[in-house]
C-alpha cells in the first residue's frame, strides 16, 4: 500500500477524521499514536457534532477506530488515548 498524499514527511501528522486517515496508512507503519476522542458525555462541540450517542455506538465508533491503530503501529510501539474516567468503560468494552 502506499503512503498516503498527507504523509510527505517523516514524523509527520495530519488532522483529519481519524478512522478515515487510519484506513490509509499501511499496516505496522506507525511508532505512535496519541488519541483524543470525544468523551460522549453531552458536551457541545457544534451542531455537526453529537457527543451524547448510545452506549453501543459509541463503543462500535471505538472498537472500529483501535482496531485500525492496532493494525497500523509497529509491534511494541505506543499507543496513547486520552479519555474521561466516565468513558474509559466504553475504551475497555471496545479494545
Amino acid at each position: 500500500m502506499p503512503l498516503p498524499l498527507w504523509w510527505k514527511y517523516k514524523n509527520s501528522y495530519a488532522i483529519i477524521d481519524n478512522l478515515i486517515g487510519l484506513k490509509s496508512i499501511p499496516d505496522e507503519s506507525v511508532d505512535m499514536i496519541l488519541s483524543d476522542p470525544p468523551f460522549n458525555q453531552g458536551i457541545n462541540y457544534d451542531k455537526s457534532f453529537d457527543d451524547m450517542k448510545s452506549d453501543e455506538v459509541y463503543e462500535q465508533e471505538l472498537r472500529d477506530r483501535i482496531r485500525e491503530m492496532s493494525r497500523v503501529l509497529k509491534t511494541g510501539r505506543v499507543c496513547i488515548i486520552f479519555i474521561g474516567d466516565r468513558s474509559l468503560i466504553h475504551v475497555l468494552r471496545a479494545a
